[in-house]
């Protein structure tokens, strides 16, 4: 589809919203696939396995939908289980082939640092439950596994390597022809995670010799909870899930016919925008995003990954001197990601990034933007925009929070009142100030400082103090709150207060700073109107 008809279309979960680039992390359900879906949870309730006229339709929505998800990647529909997503299907494949083999305390597993956390856990139990001995490789600067690396480290006791696909943060691709050429060599099982390139690249698993391959129905406009994984014809496998035999025995448990037919028009929708050039649309999107950072944030857009052998959405940078979280916290507009959204809340350093060799503060830096189905390039200019502002801000916030020493308020100018906050405006260089008294009286009364600018009326209307939000990284790691440390003490959202705006020099914003340095330091604020601010809080805060 075209840009203008992405637009036209739109999505209902997109509508209102924030620009949403975090498509790695999960996609919208694509409306035909709702469409798909819905008969099966509505009127045909059939149990595929019974034998009697309410299983039929069932039954072969189930065969169409391992039909349709089989072509997707080259297979066999026998050769597809259902599995209730990604993460049960890489822990079939992996678990199911070592102890498929016997004897686990003397297996060996190969893997690699940068793979998802269901891989890794994975293996760690077949360690800590078996004493399977697991073997990382590591990768180079730009994420990817060395082929020599894992010859040298197969042994004849190495029963699997598994190595994703494309990595869920970077998107790069592994190469995995030549790493599954080497594991056949050996008589040694290859699983790959595809749950990221399944129906953004074209995969061909006879082409690329892999015997086992995970597929994730939400990473491919389906919903969540649903996923598949690729076995080839005669790899044997220990089940995880034991009971009634579905599934080729591998996954009992009566399926789930809804998910499956929606995984299966999922996978059809994703073939033919494969065959009508969807990746190069969304890899000029993804070029347009990253262009568009560069010009606006010169020297300090750092791309992390391969330049070339990456996911066509996938956009992983680092901004010099501002951290990812704080910097998506400041851009509001954007929906987006700082690493795998399953670490989502966490402050570490990414630790794809970290095994990629790079520093913390560049993994700490890291933005993930991903671009899909919905995605246009106004929204991809639009969402550059207010990135770069708001690291401009934060930058310029952490320039001018430097500590400067307390020295006496210059004689020449009237007293500041006792909290101050001086409002920039986008290219205005004078700075405004917002000036107010104690929060906790209503009766606010306001401190004259400087010359008030004229054309303006003698207050602003009032803000709700509820509302004021602390973008300073420094405050909030200390605090671990995003309010005004004066405002919560009132313990009355409805506390609002009236200001006047004043035209104040950039000499006397210093003396101010000198002035309240010894008990109070600027930060910047965010008021409830939007404005970004600065403002004096204590230094307890």
């Amino acid at each position: 589809m075209t840009d203008a008809m992405m637009a036209a279309a739109g999505h209902p979960g997109l509508a209102g919203g924030p620009i949403y680039l975090d498509y790695n992390a999960t996609t919208p359900v694509d409306p035909q696939v709702v469409d798909a879906a819905v008969p099966y949870l509505a009127t045909h309730f059939g149990n595929p396995s019974s034998a009697h006229g309410y299983a039929a339709q069932p039954r072969r929505a189930v065969a169409g939908a391992r039909e349709a998800v089989a072509a997707l990647i080259g297979a066999a529909p026998g050769e597809i289980v259902f599995t209730a997503g990604g993460s049960e299907a890489d822990t079939l494949a992996i678990r199911g082939a070592v102890l498929a083999r016997g004897a686990p305390a003397g297996a060996q597993v190969i893997t690699q640092p940068t793979e998802h956390p269901a891989v890794l856990e994975a293996c760690a139990a077949l360690a800590r439950l078996h004493g399977t001995q697991v073997t990382c490789l590591p990768v180079g600067g730009d994420g990817r596994v060395d082929p020599a690396s894992l010859a040298a480290a197969i042994t004849p006791a190495t029963v699997l390597v598994s190595v994703m696909a494309a990595n869920s943060e970077t998107g790069v691709l592994q190469p995995v022809r030549e790493l599954a050429a080497i594991a056949r060599e050996h008589g040694v099982l290859f699983h790959t995670d595809a749950a990221q390139a399944a129906g953004k690249m074209g995969i061909d698993v006879h082409g690329l010799g892999v015997d086992l391959l995970t597929i994730v129905g939400h990473k491919m406009y389906a919903p969540k909870g649903i996923g598949a994984l690729y076995v080839r014809a005669g790899v044997p496998l220990e089940p995880l899930v034991y009971g009634g035999g579905q599934e080729r025995g591998l996954r009992a448990g009566t399926e789930n016919v809804a998910l499956a037919v929606a995984l299966g028009q999922a996978a059809r929708l994703a073939a033919a925008e494969l065959a009508a050039g969807g990746p190069q649309r969304l890899r000029e999107l993804r070029d347009l995003l990253h262009r568009r950072l560069d010009e606006q944030l010169p020297g300090l857009v750092n791309l992390n990954g391969h330049p070339q052998l990456r996911l066509p959405g996938t956009l992983n940078v680092s901004i010099t001197g501002v951290p990812g979280g704080q910097l998506l916290a400041a851009a509001p507009g954007v929906a987006a990601a700082t690493g795998s959204a399953c670490h989502a809340g966490s402050t570490e350093p990414s630790p794809v990034l970290l095994a990629m060799g790079h520093g913390e503060d560049r993994a700490s830096s890291a933005l993930r933007l991903t671009v899909g189905r919905w995605t246009t390039r106004k929204q991809v200019q639009a969402a550059a925009t207010q990135i770069a502002a708001a690291a401009r801000s934060l930058l310029a916030g952490k320039d001018q929070n430097s500590p400067q020493p307390a020295t006496p308020w210059p004689a020449d100018l009237p007293a500041p009142g006792k909290r101050l906050t001086a409002v920039t405006q986008n290219a205005d260089p004078r700075a405004w100030l917002f000036s107010y008294g104690t929060l906790q009286n209503p009766q606010v009364q306001i401190a004259t400082f400087g010359r008030r600018l004229a054309g303006h009326p003698d207050a602003l209307p009032g803000y709700a103090l509820s509302a004021i939000e602390i973008t300073d990284p420094g405050v909030i790691a200390a605090s671990g709150r995003a309010r005004h440390p004066i405002i919560t003490a009132t313990g009355d959202d409805n506390d609002r207060v009236d200001g006047a705006v004043y035209d104040v020099t950039p000499a006397e914003l210093e003396a101010a700073d000198r002035y309240e340095a010894g008990q109070y330091r600027r930060v910047w604020v965010r008021l409830a109107s939007g404005t970004d601010a600065w403002a004096y809080i204590n230094g307890q805060a």
